[in-house]
């Protein structure tokens, strides 16, 4: 990992201001959309599909600019102007949507939700996307330290999204107000941006290619260099590999049991739907232990983040150690169905009998001290699930991107 010391705390912030946004979208749009499970719901399933699809698109133009950083501030640019814009949209179609409400049938609803949500929220969850991936292509230098780096960044912004989701739900809005907390999110990207730009004119540029080039894959020259996601053929090896074994000599340290790109490619996209599947039932189950879906929604959510940060940064330490990160990926898959499945009976059992208990429930507790014991309950539950989740993201990478030179572009299509 390289590059100034300032550009991780700036994309922490970069991750509080993104989950301020999602809270305040949410609000937002449960009184548009006309309820908060349904505007959960929408909203996460926009915020996902903008992440992905700006992460695809975004991450094979970081491979082609020389000056990631320089394209990584004018995300956080379009991100704070389309995050000013967003409200100031929904409350302007408010008798637009009610009008299209009344002429559509009932059945259409739902249909008519999601693209109101879509054409709200797609445009600055794109650019959010492309900041992992643009911003990886500039850290990221080693193959040796894919998962070590990659996960680090991933952790970092994590982080900051727990920060903007806890603080969004349990402080900012009840004291500031939505239009305050837009304001301190558009801010906050204005301010990324800015810090960005200074210290890329810092940055020595290395004539044709990206900003200070790149090492290609451990044993694989430029002339052999296979793509970022290349298919893996059991039984086949690479020149160089076999090359070696003539020799007499050793495998590299960083050789790995394989995994065929469509089956990795399959197994963290069912990860990830039943990640947001996670993320909405406890969201709704929240809803009925603490009753309110702002605060259920927020302790949710920084309990889920939470776990993500530490998962993938333990999950990015272990990708570059083990000699089998595909074997220790489906280790992980097969703990988070067993962790997730055992919060079930937690949640809808053990949860009620304890809801009139002496902890959530002390004499002389004031509001704060009551929702956050509850919140330390909903973190016992959640954590270990999710942060078997986080370790998904650096392990996938660590093991599906062959080619230094295109990252960008493995990391946003995974």
């Amino acid at each position: 990992m390289r590059g100034s010391p300032f550009i991780l705390p700036l994309f922490l912030l970069a991750g509080f201001a993104g989950l301020l946004y999602e809270v305040v979208w949410i609000r937002m749009l449960s009184h548009l959309l006309g309820g908060t499970s349904v505007a959960i719901s929408t909203v996460l399933a926009s915020f996902m599909g903008g992440l992905a699809l700006g992460s695809r698109a975004l991450g094979r133009r970081a491979d082609r600019v020389r000056r990631p950083l320089r394209l990584y501030a004018g995300l956080e640019l379009g991100i704070a102007l389309f995050g000013a814009l967003v409200p100031i949209l929904i409350r302007a179609g408010v008798p637009l949507y009610a009008g299209l409400a009344r002429a559509v049938p009932g059945g259409a609803q739902d249909l008519l939700r999601i693209l109101v949500a879509a054409v709200l929220v797609l445009p600055p969850t794109f650019l959010m996307g492309g900041t992992l991936p643009v911003l990886g292509r500039y850290f990221v230098q080693r193959r040796e330290r894919l998962g070590r780096d990659l996960g680090g960044l991933y952790a970092v912004n994590t982080l900051g999204a727990v920060l903007g989701s806890f603080l969004t739900g349990f402080v900012l809005i009840e004291r500031l107000g939505v239009p305050v907390c837009v304001g301190v999110a558009v801010g906050v990207n204005l301010l990324v941006a800015s810090a960005i730009l200074a210290i890329d004119r810092t940055v020595s540029v290395a004539p044709g290619g990206a900003a200070g080039g790149s090492e290609p894959v451990s044993g694989i020259g430029s002339a052999s260099a296979v793509s970022a996601l290349e298919p893996d053929r059991p039984g086949i090896r690479a020149p160089a590999e076999r090359d070696r074994g003539r020799r007499g000599e050793s495998r590299p340290p960083a050789a790995e049991v394989e995994i065929d790109r469509r089956v990795l490619v399959l197994v963290f996209a069912l990860s990830g739907f039943a990640s947001l599947g996670y993320e909405v039932h406890w969201s709704r189950a929240l809803q009925l232990f603490l009753g309110n879906s702002t605060y259920a929604f927020s302790a949710m959510l920084t309990t889920f983040l939470l776990g993500l940060a530490g998962g993938g940064w333990a999950g990015g330490v272990l990708s570059d150690r083990v000699a089998s990160p595909a074997r220790l990926l489906g280790w992980v898959q097969v703990l988070v169905g067993v962790t997730a499945l055992s919060t079930v009976p937690l949640i809808w059992s053990w949860l009620p009998l304890l809801r009139e208990s002496a902890f959530l429930n002390p004499a002389g507790a004031g509001w704060s001290d009551y929702v956050f014991r509850r919140f330390l309950v909903a973190f016992a539950i959640m954590t270990p699930p999710t942060f078997l989740v986080g370790m998904t993201f650096p392990l996938v990478n660590r093991i599906g991107i062959r080619d230094m030179k295109r990252l960008g572009t493995g990391v946003g299509f995974l």
